[in-house]
């Protein structure tokens, strides 16, 4: 009997030589570790920077690891790697071998450093002048901004 099939009660009946029959039951009770999840519950990281978020399971495998974004599959295995340009609810599905499933949701925030920069303090010249002034960024910024 496989315990795949999820069933709580077996029934057996015995016919002997005679035709005479005996039936009984027996309950069935599984001994089946839960799944365990280790994967951070939140993650912080910079806009559009790709990223890994790593996942393992204790139980009953082999398991399977599925990631979701709402109801959009992003990938399977153990790692993500993705970016995102928005903070995001991610779901992570473990099953195991025994048909249990573990569903683990993940908050990715994005993070963005502010961007500074300095202009030239003085533009001289007359009405008509078009002052083109790039300033110099500061780390955390892109160039030119």
């Amino acid at each position: 009997m496989s315990t795949w099939s999820g069933a709580q009660e077996v029934f057996l009946t015995v016919t002997d030589g005679c035709g005479f029959e005996a039936t009984d039951s027996i309950d069935v009770l599984y001994n089946i570790p839960a799944i365990v999840t280790d994967v951070p519950l939140s993650l912080d990281v910079l806009c559009n920077d790709p990223f890994s978020v790593s996942a393992s399971a204790s139980g009953t495998g082999p398991f399977n690891y599925t990631w979701f974004n709402g109801n959009t599959w992003l990938n399977w295995g153990e790692t993500l790697n993705w970016a995102t340009d928005s903070d995001a609810n991610l779901t992570l599905e473990v099953s195991d071998g025994c048909g249990q499933m573990d569903n683990i949701d993940i908050e990715i925030i994005v993070e963005a450093p502010d961007v500074e920069f300095t202009l030239t303090q003085d533009l001289i010249g007359p009405c008509t002048e078009i002052f083109y002034d790039h300033g110099d960024h500061i780390p955390g910024g892109p160039p030119g901004s």
